[in-house]
């Protein structure tokens, strides 16, 4: 799923409960040059849900690496990757 500012706004809304406050990658201005201004592409999420709630998440953004004879792969770094305490332990 490819992460948009109303999902960006729930992942922050999320995160707030996880990482202190004065924790950087609480600060949406960071966040959103990483989701949307990352020169290698918009960063992607895997999201778990239950019903309409959010109970488990992780971001991916692309890095495009140079292979040996002059190709480029795009992967992914996984990064923010946040369960919900009440569904620690479930396996998601």
């Amino acid at each position: 799923l490819e992460v948009d500012p109303c999902l960006l706004l729930e992942m922050l809304q999320f995160g707030a409960v996880h990482y202190p406050e004065d924790d950087p990658y609480r600060s949406r201005g960071y966040r959103e040059w990483l989701f949307f201004s990352n020169p290698h592409g918009r960063a992607r999420a895997v999201l778990v849900r239950c019903g309409d709630r959010l109970v488990g998440q992780a971001a991916l953004i692309p890095v495009r690496f140079h292979a040996g004879g002059g190709a480029v792969r795009l992967d992914y770094f996984v990064v923010d990757v946040l369960t919900h305490p009440e569904y620690r332990n479930r396996r998601l």
